[in-house]
């Protein structure tokens, strides 16, 4: 889901800044970016 990925990347973009990159990068390869929100 490359497009649904960009677009929700670009939507909550800012969160995923405040949120530390390692954790978030973690999250992301056991369950989907959506998920985390």
């Amino acid at each position: 889901d490359h497009g649904s990925t960009s677009s929700f990347t670009s939507c909550c973009a800012a969160e995923f800044d405040i949120v530390p990159t390692r954790h978030w990068h973690r999250s992301a390869a056991k369950q989907p970016l959506v998920d985390d929100t």
